[in-house]
C-alpha cells in the first residue's frame, strides 16, 4: 500500500497487527477470555508435538489479561486507550474485550495474572516438565476462576 493512493481502512490495520499470533493461537487466547474450557482442552489435545515458545503463549495470555484489567477498573467508558496500546485493539477485537468482560470480576483478573506469572516460572525451572501440559493446566486452572 505504500503507493496507494487510497488510505488504510480500519480492516486494513486489523489484519497486519493480527498477523503478529497464527489465527489457531489467537483464537485459543478468545476461548480463554471467553471460559470456554472445552474448547482449549480440544486445542491442546490437537496440537502436534511440543509448544515450540511456550514464553510466548504466556507473553500474550498476559497482554489479555493486562487489558481486561485495564478495561474493568478504568473509568472511561469509551476505553478510548485501547487504540493507543501497541498493537492498538480496534473494531471487532475491541468489540470482543467489551463483550468478555462480564465473564471476570477484577479479583479473577488479577488471579489470573499471578497464574500466568507462576506458570512462566515453573517452564523456566522445570526443563523435563511438558510446557503443553503446563500451560494447558495453567488456562484450564483461569477459566475456572469465577466460577
Amino acid at each position: 500500500k505504500s503507493f496507494d493512493k487510497k488510505p488504510l481502512s480500519q480492516e486494513d490495520i486489523e489484519n497486519v497487527f493480527s498477523l503478529e499470533i497464527s489465527s489457531n493461537e489467537k483464537k485459543l487466547f478468545d476461548f480463554l477470555l471467553e471460559k470456554k474450557e472445552m474448547f482449549i482442552v480440544d486445542f491442546f489435545s490437537n496440537y502436534p508435538g511440543e509448544i515450540k515458545n511456550p514464553n510466548s503463549y504466556i507473553l500474550n495470555a498476559t497482554n489479555q489479561f493486562n487489558v481486561l484489567h485495564r478495561m474493568i477498573t478504568t473509568d472511561d467508558s469509551s476505553f478510548s486507550f485501547l487504540k493507543k496500546l501497541w498493537p492498538p485493539i480496534l473494531g471487532k477485537n475491541k468489540e470482543k474485550f467489551i463483550r468478555n468482560i462480564k465473564f471476570w470480576k477484577k479479583s479473577s483478573v488479577e488471579e489470573a495474572l499471578l497464574i500466568l506469572r507462576e506458570t512462566e516460572l515453573k517452564i523456566r525451572k522445570n526443563s523435563k516438565l511438558s510446557p503443553k501440559r503446563i500451560i494447558s493446566f495453567a488456562f484450564l486452572n483461569i477459566c475456572l476462576l469465577n466460577n
